[in-house]
């Protein structure tokens, strides 16, 4: 790898931190696979202890070598997942390298993405995949746990440790399914994005019963504050604010509140933004498109806040989709695996620096060779069931592109062979 963040060398003691939380996002889905996990670590750090700190490079050459003399296929397997753990572990720790140390303004460019990406795909289609669990969220994405991490000297009385660190990919296919509200996070978030575009605001809010002096609120919005509220296991009709890992409902407060809007950015491939959890944010994503990021919540920076609001209208509109994608927050298990994500982000991916490096020329004669690219992300879409959803997809990639075309005319046109290819 030629860059510089992952040639940074960790010491075993970091690498085992890392790994450690690389345990914890397995076993949030998963505690039947805790001893399997550990035995595996344990051989990683006695491996790792033969030097004082390790380069992923060093590293991943000197596991191969000890490989070598492994004869039966449990202990090869075993190896391979050691491998793609360590692997993990130095692409977490060089995004750990890169985090802002304080939430900044718009969005900057960040190259060195690639790099971690490159490794952390590599595992979610290696040998390890489907250990790494993935969720449909509240937002209408679906999301993959890479990382997880509480600390016990950090407690709630009712829900128990408290979240210190979390990393997962958040991919938005084009389904159409996206939630509409303002909401904060309990910790600091940054953001990379992998692929596809994405439109952030973000707003300070102020209770309307006692807003700061001095604020004008001519023409600022008035939101509901909401609540995620929890059933209980035994009796749906008692609800609690612990999650439990039921469905939670997400219940209107009498809060009312003015969202002062702080900032907005658009937000494309390998650039990364900040959110303070003193703010709240709204994510757009446009229906048919697809958009991937890496995202890590850190309590390091500015600590947490445990009950982060929720903003929606102050009645509930007419608008069934709306009302449903606003009542429930559904954090349900996903029906996917991680390589069939990944494959979809890659293709969306490789399309965009195609065009972004000019390889794809923006011309009707060579229309076919975005036409091809796009079938590629297409395949991977209707291979994750969501096939449904192509000719809406195809349209949208082409409306990027090609805003004054007419973009059904012209993939007629591309499907009966009237384009040829070049």
């Amino acid at each position: 790898m030629s860059s510089h963040v992952l040639s940074t060398p960790i010491t075993p003691e970091k690498l085992k931190e890392v790994l450690s939380g690389i345990k914890g996002a397995i076993l949030l889905s998963s505690p039947n696979l805790e001893s399997r996990i550990r035995a595996l670590l344990y051989k990683i750090d006695t491996f790792s202890q033969a030097r004082d700190q390790w380069t992923y490079d060093e590293w991943s050459k000197q596991w191969e070598i000890s490989m070598a003399d492994l004869k039966s296929e449990d202990a090869l397997q075993d190896a391979v997942r050691c491998a793609e753990f360590a692997q993990l572990a130095f692409a977490l720790d060089g995004l750990f390298g890169i985090e802002a140390l304080e939430p900044f303004h718009g969005s900057k460019k960040c190259p060195e993405i690639k790099d971690i990406w490159e490794l952390v795909s590599s595992v979610l289609k290696g040998e390890s995949q489907e250990w790494f669990f993935i969720k449909t969220g509240a937002p209408g994405m679906e999301q993959i746990t890479l990382f997880f991490e509480n600390r016990e000297d950090l407690r709630n009385k009712s829900t128990g440790p408290l979240i210190h660190r979390m990393v997962r990919i958040h991919l938005w296919l084009p389904n159409g399914n996206r939630n509409p509200e303002s909401h904060a996070h309990q910790l600091f978030g940054q953001s990379w994005i992998l692929t596809g575009q994405g439109h952030d605001e973000q707003f300070f809010y102020h209770n309307v019963k006692n807003p700061p002096q001095g604020l004008k609120t001519g023409g600022m919005p008035q939101m509901a504050r909401y609540q995620l509220l929890w059933p209980d296991k035994n009796d749906s009709s008692v609800l609690s604010n612990s999650p439990n890992g039921q469905p939670a409902k997400m219940t209107k407060t009498d809060e009312v509140y003015f969202l002062e809007k702080k900032s907005e950015t658009t937000n494309a491939i390998d650039t990364t933004y900040t959110i303070s959890n003193k703010v709240a944010h709204r994510a757009s994503i446009h229906d048919h498109q697809v958009h991937a990021t890496l995202f890590v919540f850190d309590r390091e920076k500015e600590g947490i806040m445990i009950d982060a609001p929720i903003f929606g209208p102050l009645e509930m509109p007419k608008d069934d989709n709306y009302k449903r994608a606003l009542q429930t927050s559904k954090r349900s298990k996903s029906p996917h695996v991680a390589s069939c994500l990944v494959n979809i982000i890659e293709a969306q991916r490789q399309l965009e620096l195609d065009l972004l490096l000019g390889r794809l020329e923006r011309n009707e004669g060579r229309m076919d060779l975005i036409i091809a690219q796009g079938a590629f992300v297409l395949s991977n879409l209707i291979d994750a069931g969501f096939g449904e959803y192509a000719e809406g997809y195809e349209i949208q990639m082409l409306k990027d592109q090609y805003p004054k075309w007419d973009q059904r005319a012209f993939l007629e046109r591309a499907r009966n062979g009237s384009i040829s290819t070049l």
